[in-house]
Order: C-alpha cells, then sequence, then structure tokens
C-alpha cells in the first residue's frame, strides 16, 4: 500500500487534472483506484463522477468505457452476473453504434470475464470469432495472443489436437515477430500441454524458456505461476519430492508477500504515531513560548489602560484554551491507537491458541506416523503407501500453518479479503479435482475479526472435501452474503446426495468440525441433503 500522504497528493492531483479534461480522465482515475491501490471505494467514487459528468457531455469512445469499466470492475469483485452483462452491454452499444474496433474491445472483455468465470464453451466461442477478426486485420501481436489463450481453453477441455495446432501456431508468430512478454505465457501453456500429454521432457524445456525469459525481463509478476507449472510437471512424473518443495517455495513466496505489506503497514502506522506525539510535543512547546509572549505583551500594553489589558487577557485565555483543546485531542488520537494495538494483540492470542489446537494436533498424528513408520522400517515392513499418508499430513499441516499466518497478520478481515483468499483455494482446487466451483459473495464493506475470516474459510474447506470425497458432483456454488448484523454462508453441490434418516452425518460429513466453528464465532451450521438432489451446508449468524 502507498502511505497516506501519496494517496491523498495523488487523489488530489487526479482530481484537479479531471475538473479540467472531461469525463475520460475521471474513468482513467476509476483504473489508477481499481488496479493500482486496489481502492474499490476510491475506484467506485471516480466512476460515479465519470457517469455524472457524461449525462451532459459524452461521445462514443467514453459512453462505451464506462460499461467496460464496470465489467472490470465486477470482474475484480468476483460478482460474475454483474460483470458479465457489464461488458455484453458494452459490445452490444459498440454493435449499434458500428464500430468495429470497439466490437473487438468488446468481445475481448466477454471473452475474458467468460474464461474468468469458468464458462469455457462461452469463453471458446468468442476467442475462435476473435481470432478470426485479427487474421483479417494482419494483426499479429493480437492473433498470436488470441490463439495462445483459445489453444489453453482447449487444453483446459482436454481437446489436445485443437489445442497443440494454437498454441504452437502463436508460439512461432511470437516469436518471429519476437513478442517476449506473451511468450512467457505462450510457453508456460505448452508446458502444461506437454505434461498432461505425458511428453515430460519437452514440458521441462519449454518452461526452462519460460523461465530465461523471465529471468532476462525480470518479469518478477510471472514467477509464481512458473512455479505452479514447474509443481504440476514434478507430480506428473511421480517426482513427489520436488513437488513437495516446489509447493513450500510458492506458499513461501506468497506468505512473503503478505508479510511484506503487512510490516510496512505497520511502519507506515507508527510513523504516523510517532508524528502525532511530536505534533503533541510541539504544540505544548508552541503554547509555553505564546504564553511568554503575550505576556510580555500584556506588560508593554498595560500602559494603554484597564480595557486594552482585559481585552488582550480575554484574548490569551482563548488561545490557551485551543492549545488545550487540541493537545487533548492529539492525545485522545495515540490512545485510540494504543488501544487499537492491544485490541489486535489480543486477537493475535485467540488465534495463537486455534493454531495450538489446529497444527498442533496434525503436528502430533505425524509425529506418531513417522514413529510407527521407524518401527516398520527397522522391521523391513515399510510400504511406500504409509510414507505417502505422512506427505499428505505434512501439506495439510502446512497449510493450515498458512491459513492462520494469513489471518495472524491481519488485525481485521475485509469480506473481500475473504472472497479472494476463497478464489486462490478454489483456482487451486479445482485445478486438482472435476467438478466446477461458482462463487457469489456480497458485502464487500462489511469487516470480519481475524477469527471469523478464518473459521468461515476452514468451513468452506472442509465443505469442499467432502464433496471431494463423497458428491460425485459436477458443481459447487458458494453463495454468501454478509450485512453488519447477519452473515449467510452456503456451500451446495449438485452431487448424489444422500438419506439424513439413514446416514451418520456428523461423522461421515466431518460436520461436527464445521459446527464446531461456527460455535466459536456464534453462528450454526445445518445441513441439507436428498438422495440425488445434491447437498447444501449452510452457516448462519445473526
Amino acid at each position: 500500500m502507498r502511505s497516506s500522504f501519496f494517496c491523498i497528493f495523488i487523489f488530489v492531483s487526479l482530481d484537479a487534472m479531471a475538473q479540467k479534461t472531461n469525463p475520460q480522465a475521471y474513468i482513467d482515475s476509476a483504473y489508477h483506484y481499481l488496479y493500482d491501490h486496489e481502492n474499490f471505494k476510491l475506484s467506485k467514487f471516480w466512476i460515479n463522477k465519470a457517469e455524472k459528468s457524461l449525462l451532459t457531455k459524452a461521445n462514443t469512445l467514453q459512453k462505451f468505457n464506462l460499461m467496460y469499466f464496470y465489467g472490470n470492475l465486477y470482474h475484480e469483485l468476483g460478482d460474475k452476473e454483474k460483470s458479465i452483462n457489464s461488458f455484453k452491454q458494452a459490445l452490444e452499444f459498440a454493435k449499434l453504434k458500428n464500430d468495429n474496433n470497439l466490437i473487438i474491445r468488446g468481445k475481448r472483455g466477454l471473452g475474458s470475464a467468460y474464461f474468468h468465470f469458468n464458462l469455457i464453451p462461452e469463453a471458446k466461442k468468442i476467442y475462435i470469432n476473435l481470432a478470426k477478426n485479427y487474421l483479417k486485420q494482419n494483426d499479429s501481436t493480437n492473433y498470436a495472443n488470441t490463439l495462445s489463450v483459445l489453444g489453453n481453453l482447449q487444453r483446459k477441455q482436454g481437446d489436445f489436437s485443437n489445442a497443440f495446432a494454437n498454441l504452437n501456431k502463436a508460439y512461432n508468430i511470437q516469436l518471429k515477430i519476437k513478442d517476449v512478454w506473451r511468450i512467457v505465457n505462450t510457453t508456460r501453456f505448452l508446458s502444461m500441454y506437454y505434461t498432461e500429454t505425458g511428453n515430460y521432457k519437452l514440458a521441462e524445456k519449454l518452461i526452462e524458456e519460460s523461465d530465461q525469459v523471465i529471468k532476462k525481463n525480470k518479469y518478477d509478476s510471472e514467477i509464481n505461476k512458473t512455479l505452479i507449472v514447474r509443481q504440476r510437471l514434478a507430480f506428473a512424473s511421480k517426482n513427489f519430492t520436488l513437488g513437495d518443495e516446489l509447493g513450500k517455495l510458492i506458499n513461501l513466496r506468497i506468505d512473503s508477500a503478505r508479510v511484506k505489506k503487512r510490516e510496512k503497514e505497520m511502519v507506515e502506522f507508527e510513523a504516523r504515531l510517532k508524528t502525532a506525539e511530536k505534533e503533541a510535543k510541539l504544540k505544548e512547546a508552541q503554547l509555553e513560548i505564546s504564553q511568554k509572549r503575550n505576556w510580555i505583551i500584556g506588560l508593554s500594553l498595560g500602559f494603554l489602560g484597564i480595557m486594552v489589558t482585559g481585552g488582550l487577557l480575554w484574548r490569551i485565555s482563548t488561545i490557551k484554551t485551543k492549545a488545550k483543546e487540541t493537545e487533548k485531542l492529539k492525545n485522545l488520537e495515540i490512545e485510540n491507537q494504543k488501544k487499537l494495538l492491544s485490541a489486535k494483540e489480543i486477537e493475535r492470542q485467540r488465534i495463537a491458541k486455534e493454531l495450538h489446537d489446529s497444527v498442533g494436533s496434525q503436528l502430533t498424528v505425524v509425529s506418531t506416523s513417522l514413529d510407527n513408520a521407524f518401527y516398520l522400517f527397522e522391521n523391513q515392513k515399510l510400504k511406500p503407501e504409509k510414507l505417502e499418508n505422512i506427505s499428505v499430513e505434512v501439506r495439510l499441516a502446512a497449510q493450515s500453518l498458512r491459513d492462520t499466518i494469513w489471518a495472524t497478520y491481519n488485525s481485521e478481515i475485509s469480506v473481500a479479503d475473504l472472497r479472494s483468499r476463497i478464489q486462490e483455494f478454489v483456482k487451486k482446487f479445482s485445478d486438482e479435482n472435476s467438478f466446477n466451483v461458482e462463487i457469489s459473495i456480497n458485502g464487500e464493506g462489511v469487516v470480519l475479526t481475524p477469527i471469523e475470516g478464518l473459521n468461515l474459510f476452514r468451513i468452506v474447506q472442509e465443505a469442499l472435501n467432502n464433496t471431494q470425497k463423497y458428491a460425485s458432483a459436477s458443481l459447487v456454488k458458494i453463495n454468501a452474503d454478509f450485512s453488519e448484523k447477519n452473515y449467510v454462508l452456503e456451500i451446495a453441490d449438485n452431487g448424489k446426495g444422500f438419506d439424513l434418516e439413514q446416514n451418520k452425518v456428523s461423522e461421515s460429513y466431518g460436520l461436527n468440525n464445521m459446527k464446531t466453528r461456527a460455535e466459536e464465532i456464534d453462528g450454526k451450521i445445518e445441513i441439507k441433503s436428498t438422495v440425488g438432489g445434491g447437498t447444501a451446508i449452510i452457516f448462519e449468524k445473526t
């Protein structure tokens, strides 16, 4: 995050710039806060100004850009329906104006939304059409990039023949025109293709090529994506040790980035606190100087008469009162900041207990399993399955630790933060499983405590793990609605379901774990299921 002073400076500068230009400047400011600062509130502020401005003065491009921005905004907020509808409106508007360039932009935005929300057939249709448009325009850069995305979509669908044809064509064009940035993506997609088709040597060669381009051009934002592809390759080629090490490295990089962000915020907070203390001391010194100066002035003007002296004394008293009030306000602000830090420490202690209960118990299981494995090894009875079980337990403990660290480094967790965490988990989870997950979470302005955020996240994890084990589902929907007084979270699948009367739900679906986590944050869990009608796990807090 930028410092508060820098943000204020940018805010004022952009406001001045926008007032002197046109509605497009407001839209540019909205993009600035959406992507550079991840500040949805200020982003909405600027786009609302743009929308009002467009009522009186606007051209075709500005109206299109407004609709297109809303598509991107709802894309970042995870609102599938609003994002897709906004891009569709932009596309229809472009068609109405018969503007070919805007039509292509509208298709590109809509295709990106379909891809992001895992609507693969719809996305593929859009990208096939885009490729034809770019080929007709002799636009090699965008043609190759579109083929690359299309090939990756076909790979995800298992259409390996067409996937290779499009990815290979994109790769050769990008080499020819020296499109270095997009070669990184295409080589990564090709590496995943070769991994999934069993050609591990070519997969390794291409991911190495992607690595070299990243290092040479310092594309640091792409490093984690490449590491994830390397991890998939390691597991596919049964190099589980390397895969686990790569997983640790990926999570370490993610956690390190979060820690650095929080440390920077703490440094900025401490700087503001010290500034407040200095200002309070400065006010005290200024008050002392003011008192001395006013006393001298009072004596000097005493000769002018009682009326003048009385007026000056009243003025001095007023200044002193205001100075003391200012000092009290500064001291009150400092005290409030200290209380905030104390509350944060109490919350961390609660999470430390949770860490001891969850991760501690998992590590105890690992320790016991290792002792047992050592005994079996000495008696030449150790089987590979035993080591694989231990490896799974270690990975679970590591994931639990990372989740707890995420909560520990936040004094509060917004619904937007929780949604991002769930989206990260779902993306990795979906890549490893056969069902799709749709997410719809409302209430971005609501703030949760760290323990609320952590427990809700773990309820989602437990529910998805149960779906993977028992449900045979093709689709899971995660719907949530947060307000200041009510929280509702539902995880529903379209799987085979079961008879609630004939099954011990608390044992087979791990409901006790979810119930305990719900009760810790004053909520409750309800399960609904019918044979052939799927299963729904519902958390509610009122």
